[in-house]
């Protein structure tokens, strides 16, 4: 008895999963790498980073000399920064993604982005690329 049941239940479950098997929906796959297209697509992890001319210290540099808020905008804190440095190094799209800011605050550092010199871009097979960073600022002086 124990036999039969045992041999009932595996034909049961054999059953089952072929016809579970048949079901299985065939899924088309896109080769992504043939159709990018490297002077619009964004990326995130690259053989190359994107470099600002004298490294991030400089950067940061920058962004103190150039960052001008009068104390009636002023809010204290950090504000993460969001920008896309640009197949040609040009920072595009620069925008603030968290804090706590005014407006006149948020226009006087993307113009600060946006007007920053030009950085040598990021390279991916053997090629320049877009790549977003985000980073933030401590906005506590």
């Amino acid at each position: 008895m124990k036999k039969t049941f045992i041999t009932i239940i595996a034909i049961l479950s054999f059953s089952i999963a072929k016809a579970q098997t048949n079901n299985v929906k065939k899924i088309d796959t896109i080769d992504i790498t043939s159709k990018a297209d490297s002077s619009r697509d964004i990326f995130t992890a690259i053989q190359s980073e994107a470099q600002y001319p004298g490294g991030p210290q400089e950067f940061l540099t920058y962004i103190v000399r150039n960052l001008k808020i009068s104390p009636s905008e002023f809010v204290r804190g950090v504000v993460f920064v969001r920008f896309v440095v640009d197949v040609d190094g040009h920072i595009k799209d620069a925008t603030i993604v968290k804090g706590r800011f005014t407006d006149g605050m948020k226009n006087k550092i993307l113009t600060v982005f946006n007007e920053s010199p030009i950085w040598k871009p990021a390279i991916q097979n053997e090629k320049p690329i877009r790549i977003m960073y985000t980073i933030p600022l401590n906005l506590d002086y």
